[in-house]
């Protein structure tokens, strides 16, 4: 029994759970009692978003506090604990250490629901405070990296739109897409007025992304250049696009070759 008076830890390392409890989490003693968890009751929740995260194989843990007599007692009287999650690196093969995070089962859904929680990578711990007890678990995020396609699949860090001419417009399109496994998130930005990016925002496996340069944001006739920013889950890439800013037709376009030019004090060509 432990005395609901004092600090208390229930569970260990071996165990793969530890519980720090404050003094009056209970109103009475209490123990704890720590068991692993059938795939059966959750089957309908690991269902879902297995495309986002995957769990820590054998970190499921249903924790119940009970009195002397073995009645259960559900709820905190006040506070909160601490949870350690441990795992074993063979544990998390294929999952990025970094994204581990605590989640709790919503039995009442059938969900996973995320806690949180701080990776302590040297003790091989997750560790965040909760407010009740139930069935908790380890779930983390695949490996991702970030790539951009064309819409032939290639692999590009360029866009070259070709001619624009005064108060034009031309649309191109590009993929975001993740190189690995699962969901991969991000925003995108362009550091010249003249590209506009729609959406600005992904999350997806892979997504399309459409932009549009305005010749009427350009402030010199000629070759410009913006960059495409993306920032994501997966890393940080960018994109290079270029347009030719033409000069609109002029009469002297004709004339200038044959040597006039226009005079200052007369519209009228005169020779040279």
């Amino acid at each position: 029994m432990l005395s609901k008076d004092i600090d208390a830890v229930a569970g260990t390392p071996e165990e793969k759970i530890e519980i720090s409890i404050p003094p009056n989490t209970f109103n009475e003693d209490y123990y704890v009692q720590i068991s692993t968890v059938s795939p059966v009751k959750t089957a309908d929740a690991d269902g879902k978003d297995n495309d986002i995260r995957l769990g820590v194989a054998g970190s499921k843990r249903q924790l119940e506090a009970r009195t002397l007599f073995g009645a259960g007692i559900s709820e905190f009287n006040e506070g909160v604990v601490e949870l350690r999650m441990y795992y074993e690196q063979e544990d998390i093969e294929g999952i990025v250490e970094c994204t581990l995070k605590i989640y709790v089962l919503n039995e009442s859904k059938n969900e996973w629901e995320k806690v949180g929680g701080l990776v302590n990578a040297d003790e091989n711990y997750v560790s965040a405070e909760v407010g009740h007890f139930s069935v908790y678990c380890i779930m983390g995020e695949e490996p991702k990296s970030i790539k951009i396609t064309n819409t032939s699949g290639s692999v590009i860090t360029s866009i070259d739109l070709g001619e624009l001419e005064k108060d034009g417009t031309v649309t191109n399109s590009f993929k975001v897409t993740n190189t690995e496994s699962g969901i991969i998130s991000g925003t995108l930005s362009a550091d010249v007025e003249w590209i506009e990016i729609t959406p600005t925002s992904f999350s997806s496996t892979s997504s399309d992304i459409t932009f549009t340069a305005q010749s009427q944001w350009f402030q010199l006739y000629g070759e410009n250049t913006g960059i495409i920013s993306i920032t994501s889950d997966g890393g940080n890439t960018s994109l290079s696009v270029t347009v030719n800013h033409i000069k609109p037709w002029a009469i002297w376009d004709i004339f200038e070759p044959m040597g006039c030019v226009p005079n200052n004090n007369n519209p009228d060509y005169q020779p040279k």
